[in-house]
């Protein structure tokens, strides 16, 4: 969250997921609250580790850039695709 409190939809406020500070917020913790929730259910019901719980992590956060945000998505359509990793 305090990730999140950094960015900026158009250069003013924070928050970046809405252009309003509140609102970012409040949406943020409707996103990030069953994120960690599910991953809580992933590691006790598969018994992961450090490993398995990193891994399931990289995984949501390539998730969120496909699905919520298109960077990852117009980085790997543009000329700077080498830097999509």
């Amino acid at each position: 969250m305090v990730y999140e409190l950094t960015l900026t939809v158009d250069g003013t406020g924070y928050g970046g997921m809405h252009r309003d500070t509140v609102a970012s917020f409040v949406l943020a913790q409707g996103d990030y609250i069953p994120i960690a929730l599910a991953t809580l259910w992933m590691v006790r019901r598969w018994h992961l580790g450090f490993a398995g719980a990193f891994l399931i992590s990289c995984g949501k956060s390539l998730t969120e850039g496909l699905v919520f945000t298109g960077v990852l998505t117009n980085t790997v359509l543009s000329h700077a695709w080498p830097y999509a990793p």
